[in-house]
């Protein structure tokens, strides 16, 4: 679980073969980030040079949507 502020939320790390979708958010190594790409969790982690992606609570954290 991650903490933002004074909040825990569930992200779970995404298994290198789970399916990532351009526009959504993912934690990347900590940090709230919207993927620019289309494909897995492999791809994006090497795109982005990251050691771990999780499942980002985008609504729980109050980040846009849009």
């Amino acid at each position: 679980m991650a903490t933002y502020g004074a909040h825990i939320y569930s992200e779970p790390v995404l298994e290198d073969s789970y399916p990532v979708y351009a526009g959504y958010w993912y934690v990347v190594d900590g940090e709230p980030q919207r993927s620019e790409i289309q494909g897995t969790a492999w791809d994006l982690k090497r795109r982005l040079n990251a050691s771990e992606i999780r499942r980002c609570a985008a609504v729980a954290r109050k980040l846009p949507l849009w």
